[in-house]
């Protein structure tokens, strides 16, 4: 690898950082160039080249799995609160990209997962053994492969 390409990981490293700690906030594509320190032109282009998905999927792909983490974690909140807290503008757009990533609406996600969760809860009480339920992060293999190819510190 030459320096170039060290140089291009390293800025596309600091937006993929950027994104992950700010999906509640708009990101345009000038905001996330001028990270990058490109021209939107080019680091739409570099950024495709790179991890295989344009900024914008990124972008909606980070924040749906945000979302299902949270909706797996904070059962309490609405799904209309869940999507506003990642970035989304309305409910529908949301629930259509819930739906387009996983398969199932996100009140099928979460009651899904909740079900999972009280069958392993009764393991635990059965088998007297801690078995962690928990996700931190929910994502497809597809993501962890382009992550792994990509984001290298």
């Amino acid at each position: 690898m030459n320096r170039y390409q060290k140089e291009y990981i390293n800025r596309i490293n600091r937006v993929w950082d950027y994104v992950e700690a700010n999906l509640d906030k708009e990101l345009s594509l000038e905001t996330l160039s001028e990270i990058a320190l490109f021209s939107p032109f080019h680091f739409h282009r570099i950024f495709y080249a790179f991890t295989g998905e344009t900024i914008n999927g990124f972008v909606k792909r980070k924040r749906v799995e945000k979302a299902a983490s949270l909706l797996i974690s904070n059962s309490d909140e609405s799904i209309s609160d869940v999507a506003y807290y990642c970035g989304f503008n309305s409910v529908s757009v949301f629930c259509r990209n819930f739906k387009s990533h996983f398969g199932k609406s996100a009140q099928e996600f979460r009651k899904t997962h909740f079900t999972q969760k009280s069958k392993n809860r009764q393991s635990e009480s059965k088998n007297k053994q801690f078995l962690p339920t928990g996700h931190n992060y929910v994502c497809n293999i597809e993501s962890l492969k382009n992550i792994m190819t990509v984001h290298l510190d």
